[in-house]
């Protein structure tokens, strides 16, 4: 009788009786909630239902060169305005992670790695060669990077969406070494929690790296200038605080700012803080090199 009913319907109505049902049974709520746990794709949903088709650009793009598929831009994060700048950044972060390994004696061929905030792969791309040896991972909270890299950069390297809360699909003691480029210097909230996760999947012994904006970055910025992200009153109220957060709307635009030293004290409760390389990545971002204590 129902389904008689719903056929004799004009669809504009069926659309609102569909809307009204889901929001009654929740399903519209838990669809909000989902938002909340990371950035969901929508990709192409037919009617009323979650069925989705893929989006061309999710397809297999063309590479530079000999070089493997480069994401579309909307993927980049804002780090460069064309193909090659974009990859060449990640080019020189690698680079100097390799710089690390060579330092403590982390071979990436007999390693698990995992690369937590890969977002399109710009930097664990470079890692292609190693992980047809090692165990690669990336993951992020963008559904949409992870899906591209997923078509794209899969094998060797293996992907999976996280969420915005510290909670990651891995079991205890499995990772060798563990970077995070451009995380930490956005969260502002379970940065603990995040950290004690992180410390988790690692094995005893194991390294980590993980980017942070602190006062040496701002002194780097007084030589050579302001970035967009940041105006020259708010680096220099920071450089006044041991933890200073910059809030301009949204996750991206969210910066705290510590000193060396409050990094060293806090960050040593979950890690031992080995080193602070100063301005390491990208010239001004610090990277913290930590290990987990056996």
């Amino acid at each position: 009788m129902i389904a008689k009913l719903g056929a004799r319907l004009p669809r504009g109505l069926k659309h609102w009786v569909r809307t009204q049902l889901n929001e009654l049974s929740g399903i519209a709520d838990k669809r909000a909630f989902v938002r909340e746990l990371h950035d969901i794709w929508d990709g192409r949903y037919t009617g009323g239902g979650f069925g989705y088709s893929l989006d061309p650009a999710f397809e297999q793009t063309p590479p530079i060169g000999s070089l493997l598929p480069v994401p579309p831009k909307r993927l980049w994060a804002g780090y460069a305005e064309s193909p090659e700048p974009y990859l060449n950044t990640g080019k020189g972060v690698s680079e100097q992670i390799r710089k690390v390994w060579a330092d403590y004696n982390v071979d990436p061929r007999q390693s698990r790695v995992l690369d937590w905030g890969c977002a399109a792969g710009r930097v664990l791309r470079n890692f292609s060669e190693d992980a047809a040896e090692g165990e690669f991972w990336g993951t992020d909270v963008s559904e949409a990077a992870i899906l591209w890299d997923t078509m794209n950069l899969s094998p060797p390297i293996n992907f999976v969406t996280c969420t915005q809360y510290p909670h990651l699909p891995f079991e205890d003691r499995y990772f060798d070494f563990v970077y995070a480029i451009s995380v930490f210097t956005h969260l502002e909230y379970l940065t603990d929690t995040w950290l004690m996760e992180l410390r988790r999947v690692m094995k005893p012994g194991a390294l980590a790296l993980f980017t942070i904006n602190n006062h040496e970055s701002i002194r780097h910025f007084e030589e050579v200038g302001y970035p967009v992200f940041m105006q020259p009153h708010e680096g220099r109220e920071a450089l006044r605080h041991e933890a200073f957060v910059i809030r301009s709307g949204d996750w991206l635009g969210t910066l705290p700012i510590y000193s060396t030293d409050f990094i060293r004290n806090w960050w040593s409760r979950y890690f031992e803080v080995v080193e602070v390389r100063e301005r390491y990545i990208d010239s001004y971002q610090a990277a913290v090199i930590l290990r987990k204590r056996g």
